[in-house]
């Protein structure tokens, strides 16, 4: 790597960094995070999934704009899959010919008409908690993805990871908050009714 190639690359990163500070749109976190990513590994494009609690399965957070509405009702399963290896062994993996792989699932190329080449996926982890994957696919020169390119995904999923748990900590404090003015409000009810009587 270049020393033109590592500035600009830390550049882009504390660039991701300063907005995970003072962000509070997860789309707009994560777009950015996808942006770095394909750039950043010389790739044709990127996706965040996370996991769907109630299907067990693995859905789209960030898509590029043009897969979007193909791949947002898109469910990948955890166990046939490359996202769901990654996802479920906590380890980050290259594929430089999905045809080979018989974790591929090609439903995500059918549905948006993309094809697949090449994958890289890294875990998106907190606290050694699975949150999702991040994965670059077809390399634009045509090589394998390496090391570099594993040091970069591996260094945005930490990114990605922390706007994740930032938003689900959000979601978890506004429902806390609605739960606590629902109660405080069947409390006032209540003492309301036992007064009156």
């Amino acid at each position: 790597m270049s020393i033109n190639n590592q500035a600009h690359y830390i550049e882009r990163l504390t660039q991701i960094g300063r907005e995970l500070s003072s962000a509070a749109d997860l789309d707009r976190v994560l777009q950015s995070i996808l942006s770095a990513a394909a750039e950043m590994t010389g790739s044709e494009s990127a996706s965040v999934l996370g996991l769907d609690e109630e299907s067990n399965m693995l859905r789209f957070l960030a898509i590029p704009s043009a897969q979007k509405n193909a791949l947002q009702t898109v469910a990948v399963p955890l166990d046939k899959s490359i996202a769901g290896m990654v996802f479920s062994q906590k380890k980050t993996a290259a594929v430089n010919n999905v045809n080979k792989s018989p974790f591929h699932y090609k439903n995500a190329d059918q549905v948006s008409g993309f094809q697949t080449h090449s994958l890289l996926a890294a875990p998106i982890m907190f606290r050694n908690e699975s949150l999702g994957v991040i994965e670059v696919v077809n390399k634009i020169d045509g090589s394998d993805y390496n090391g570099e390119d594993v040091t970069i995904l591996e260094t945005l999923a930490s990114q990605t990871a922390i706007a994740v748990q930032n938003t689900r900590l959000q979601k978890l404090l506004e429902k806390t908050q609605n739960d606590a003015t629902r109660l405080d409000k069947m409390k006032s009810d209540f003492v309301a009714i036992t007064t009156h009587e």
